[in-house]
């Protein structure tokens, strides 16, 4: 599976996929959140749960308000 996301993603995907590599990593600086800045993708293989179960927490989208990395901020599910 290829999962697109931020950066910080490792510890969740190797706890839901037998394999986590992680291929490509985009860090602009001036870039945006989760577009071109702290952004990586992931090559993913052997799912330790049956899809059904993992893909509605998987394919929640989060906005990043630009602050990622500030412990006093929060991320906010768009669903």
């Amino acid at each position: 599976m290829i999962y697109v996301g931020l950066d910080t993603a490792e510890a969740d995907l190797r706890s839901r996929f037998a394999e986590v590599e992680r291929v490509v990593h985009l860090d602009d600086p001036k870039g945006t959140p989760g577009i071109d800045r702290m952004t990586a993708v992931w090559v993913c293989k052997g799912p330790k749960q049956q899809w059904s179960t993992m893909w509605d927490s998987m394919t929640t989208l989060y906005f990043d308000l630009g602050l990622w990395r500030d412990p006093n901020t929060t991320t906010r599910p768009t669903r």
